[in-house]
C-alpha cells in the first residue's frame, strides 16, 4: 500500500465503532499493546491506526472520519451508482480531504471483480477489495483464480494492492490460505465487539497462525505462497488449480482459459 502501515496480521476486521475497542482500566499492557497494534474497519469513531469504512449511511460524515483515521475504505456496493464523471469528481473530493499520504480502498462484489480493479488502477486506489459473498453464486473455492486472473491482467505494473471481504470472522487457516494465494489484506466480520473478547481472538489468530507457519516449516506469514496449497478435494482441486493432497502437480482448472 502506497503508505506503511503496521500490521501484526493481514486483517482488517470491521467494527461499527470504533469506541468499542476500549479496554477496561484494569486491562493488561499486553492486551492494551495487542489492539494498539491491530487496524480495525470502524464506521464511526475511528482510531488513528483504523480505516474509516464509508459507505451511505456515514458517507455525510466523511469529512470527519477521513480526518481522524489512518485511511478509508469505500464501499461500492453501499453507495450511490456514479458515472464515470461522478467517480472522478467524487476520488478528487477524497484525495482533497484525506492528502496524498492517506491510502485509500474500494469494495465491490465477487461478481464486479474486474470492474473494481479497472476503477481501482484508474483511480491509483492502495487496495481493491472483493466481496467474496456477494450473493453472485460463485463458488468460493472459484473466487481466488477469479480475482487473481483479473489482478494479473488490470492490476499488475499498479502500487494496488489485492484484498477481500469474507462474510464471517477469519481464522488463522482463512488467512494462510488467502495469504499464500496473493491476497494482501483480509477483511472480515468479528466474531464479538467487546475489547477483550477481540484481544483474545487476536491472539488466538496469531497462536493459530504460529502453528501453522510452523508445520509448514516458514517463519513469516509473508513466505506463504500458492506451492504451499493443497486442495483436500477433486472438485476444489479442479477449480482452483490447486495440488491435490497426494498428488505432485496441480490439476487443470476451469479457469485457465
Amino acid at each position: 500500500m502506497g503508505t506503511p502501515v503496521a500490521l501484526p496480521l493481514p486483517l482488517m476486521a470491521i467494527l461499527p465503532d470504533g469506541k468499542e475497542l476500549s479496554l477496561p482500566k484494569d486491562a493488561s499492557p499486553h492486551a492494551a499493546s495487542i489492539l494498539a497494534q491491530q487496524p480495525f474497519l470502524t464506521r464511526s469513531n475511528p482510531r488513528s491506526i483504523d480505516f474509516a469504512l464509508v459507505d451511505e449511511h456515514n458517507l455525510a460524515d466523511a469529512p470527519e472520519l477521513l480526518e481522524a483515521s489512518a485511511g478509508a475504505v469505500f464501499d461500492f456496493d453501499h453507495l450511490p451508482a456514479m458515472n464515470s464523471e461522478q467517480l472522478d469528481g467524487f476520488f478528487v473530493a477524497v484525495r482533497t480531504l484525506m492528502g496524498k499520504e492517506k491510502p485509500f480502498g474500494i469494495i465491490n462484489g465477487l461478481g464486479r471483480t474486474t470492474t473494481l480493479h479497472v476503477r481501482a488502477a484508474h483511480h491509483k486506489a492502495d487496495l481493491a477489495i472483493s466481496r467474496i459473498e456477494d450473493g453472485s453464486g460463485v463458488p468460493e473455492a472459484a473466487a481466488l483464480p477469479i480475482i487473481g486472473r483479473s489482478a494479473k491482467s488490470n492490476l499488475e505494473g499498479t502500487h494496488t494492492d489485492v484484498g477481500v471481504l469474507l462474510g464471517l470472522s477469519a481464522t488463522a487457516h482463512d488467512l494462510a490460505v488467502l495469504k499464500a494465494s496473493g491476497i494482501k489484506i483480509i477483511a472480515c466480520e468479528v466474531p464479538m465487539a467487546d475489547a477483550s473478547d477481540l484481544v483474545h481472538w487476536l491472539q488466538t489468530l496469531h497462536q493459530d497462525m504460529a502453528g501453522v507457519l510452523s508445520r509448514l516449516g516458514l517463519d513469516s506469514i509473508d513466505r506463504l505462497q500458492r506451492a504451499n496449497l493443497r486442495a483436500l478435494d477433486h472438485e476444489t482441486a479442479a477449480i482452483g488449480g490447486l495440488r491435490l493432497v497426494g498428488y505432485e502437480r496441480p490439476l487443470p482448472h476451469w479457469f485457465a482459459r
